[in-house]
């Protein structure tokens, strides 16, 4: 037998398997399965994109505790992210479907709260989902309109959210670069797996000049900063006492590596998903950690000494760093890079966020739920990446009345995914602690610490995350994460209080997973 055909009965072997798996379970799939583990871990990596984003908060990491801060919570946030992962890891080895995170909470909330763990986390997760695809338009935008102020354009009114006029160009452009992502999301299946391949390949390429060339330039101009400045320098720019200030610091390194969930979005798309999919979990979250800590070290030796770097007025002063460091030339080559890049990021978390969308449908919780949740001809949810072009445009519109409404509405996206993972944490511990314990990714004993870690972590992430970063604070910097998720909740439960149980189909995908899950055990 050749190779080739050797492969291709190997493939086909993987998907019945997945077909089965979930079958036991009482759900048929209906999405077509053209990733594998690269496209697994892909569709979170890229969706985090640790390199634009550390560049994205630089002055808040700066802000809060400073460099010192900045690089230690960066490394401590190595541990609380993994962990974290493998928890969700475990529980969709068991449920590796689309929409995952809705189903983890409902099933690890156990038979009697289910139902209602899966409607709250709905809302949250298309509330985080949705809001990364719109924030995250935005920042290509700022990068590729802040190469005017290296080039001395005067633009009417200057490059500042106060300026109405400066706000509808940042909104074309930032439109763009949304469409564009989400225009992707419209290839075939297979055709689409190559953009997760194209986006990792470009972030590495951003990271690799950022190692290689961003520290010749600067040894070249400006000079490295000391590492007692990298290593021990503090900083208050919050206004909070010392203690809280430094604690903040923990805004920019939570931010970095969240959303490692989407590997579990594209499950049921993906190759011998009961591996495959906790694997892009895990791997997801290792690596963006461990990168963003390093991309942290990096631009902390980078930046320019303070008189310089505050000076910056750019829409992103990063594009100023490459060009006092690199010349313009350099800034423009660094600055392209950096916005495709982010476009591309962009695309894997409509990815994401289209795939939850789908799910939710699919169990009749949504308007129109039967046209959302039909798949094209080729196994595509089509349909529900529609219904993410339009919510994200109207999430981006926000932006032309107010910026603030719009930065405060997009601060909610990292506290409603922290909740989803600290929920999913607590109710594994305390409903379901030896639910899930045979699956193929099965942390054994160490789940329970494991639980109770996730848990701590990300309640924690979420304190700091609902915090004002100034103090004294005002309505312009009044932090409205809190009252965003308040209102998302109450969406959720009144979803679950005035939709007839029989229109959701979890309770009876829950009963046949307890009888599978008997099933496997007593097969052990």
């Amino acid at each position: 037998m050749s190779s080739s055909n050797h492969g291709s009965i190997s493939k086909e072997s993987d998907t019945q398997t997945d077909v089965l798996d979930l079958e036991a379970i009482g759900y048929k799939p209906v999405l077509a399965r053209p990733f594998g583990l690269i496209e697994s871990f892909a569709s979170s990596f890229c969706a985090m994109n640790f390199i634009g984003v550390t560049r994205t908060l630089l002055y808040i990491g700066l802000a809060t505790g400073g460099p010192a801060a900045m690089w230690s919570s960066s490394f401590i946030h190595i541990f609380g992210a993994t962990i974290t992962a493998a928890v969700l890891a475990e529980i969709c080895s068991a449920l590796p479907l689309s929409g995952s995170i809705y189903v983890w909470a409902s099933e690890a909330a156990g038979a009697t709260y289910g139902r209602l763990a899966g409607f709250v986390v709905a809302w949250w997760a298309c509330t985080a989902w949705v809001s990364f695809v719109a924030s995250n338009s935005q920042a290509p935008a700022m990068f590729l309109l802040s190469l005017m102020e290296i080039f001395d354009y005067d633009f009417p009114g200057g490059l500042d959210v106060s300026n109405v006029k400066y706000r509808a160009v940042l909104f074309v452009v930032s439109a763009a670069c949304m469409w564009i992502a989400i225009g992707l999301n419209y290839l075939p299946p297979k055709w689409f797996a190559t953009t997760f391949r194209l986006t990792v390949v470009l972030l590495m390429v951003d990271l690799l000049l950022s190692v290689i060339w961003l520290p010749v330039g600067v040894s070249q101009t400006y000079g490295f900063r000391s590492a007692k400045e990298v290593f021990t320098g503090r900083n208050n720019g919050t206004g909070f006492s010392e203690g809280w200030n430094w604690t903040l610091s923990f805004y920019y390194a939570g931010y970095v590596a969240c959303g490692y969930d989407a590997a579990g979005h594209v499950a049921e798309e993906t190759k011998n998903a009961s591996k495959t999919a906790a694997r892009g979990i895990f791997t997801s979250a290792l690596a963006t950690s461990v990168l963003g800590f390093v991309a942290t070290i990096l631009w902390l030796f980078c930046i320019p000494p303070d008189e310089l770097l505050y000076s910056f007025t750019a829409p992103q002063p990063f594009v100023q760093i490459w060009a006092a460091s690199l010349g313009r030339g350099g800034a423009v080559v660094m600055t392209i890079i950096a916005a495709a890049g982010l476009i591309m990021s962009t695309a894997c978390a409509v990815t994401a966020s289209s795939r939850l969308i789908f799910a939710i449908a699919r169990d009749g919780i949504l308007p129109g739920s039967k046209w959302i949740s039909t798949p094209n001809a080729v196994g595509q949810p089509k349909n529900a990446i529609t219904v993410i072009l339009g919510l994200s445009t109207v999430l981006l519109i926000i932006s032309l009345g107010s910026q603030v409404g719009f930065v405060s509405l997009m601060s909610a996206g990292a506290v409603t995914s922290l909740s989803a993972y600290a929920l999913i944490a607590i109710c594994r511990l305390i409903m379901t602690p030896h639910e899930f314990k045979h699956t193929k990714w099965s942390l054994g004993k160490w789940g329970p610490p494991a639980y109770v870690f996730a848990f701590v972590y990300n309640v924690f992430l979420l304190a700091v995350m609902y915090s004002p970063l100034e103090y004294p604070f005002t309505a312009p910097t009044f932090n409205f994460a809190i009252v965003v998720i308040g209102a998302v909740s109450i969406f959720g439960i009144i979803s679950w209080w005035v939709i007839p149980a029989e229109r959701w189909l979890r309770p009876e995908l829950v009963a046949a997973m307890r009888l599978h899950a008997e099933d496997e055990k007593a097969s052990k």
